[in-house]
């Protein structure tokens, strides 16, 4: 996983030079997996939220593309459906609030705890 986090801050911070919001998103969406994989909802949340900001209503993933939206969009409803309304719905407006630069800032952060 530290691998792993590694290379998602390495990706996120060259994405926010070139401002690549879509790469980005998915970037910002996998560091939210491994925050919820090792138990920090809040921040997966959080970063689940700014990441579906920035990916959009996008329906469909370029054939080329390692991401997966519809993957994005499961691991929204699992979390969802496993963390009470009261908690979600603070995390996902925070997130949701947050700008690309924010963002970037709050996965970095985690990366540097």
């Amino acid at each position: 996983m530290e691998l792993a986090a590694a290379f998602l801050a390495e990706t996120l911070r060259l994405n926010q030079t070139v401002g690549d919001r879509l790469v980005t998103g998915f970037a910002l969406h996998a560091v939210g997996r491994i925050e919820n994989h090792q138990g920090n909802t809040k921040r997966a949340l959080c970063l689940f939220a700014a990441a579906k900001l920035l990916r959009g209503d996008m329906s469909d993933t370029a054939s080329w593309s390692l991401a997966n939206h519809a993957e994005c969009e499961q691991d929204i409803i699992d979390i969802r459906a496993n963390v009470e309304k009261a908690s979600f719905e603070p995390a996902w407006n925070e997130g949701q609030a947050m700008s690309i630069d924010e963002a970037i800032g709050y996965a970095l952060a985690l990366d540097n705890e």
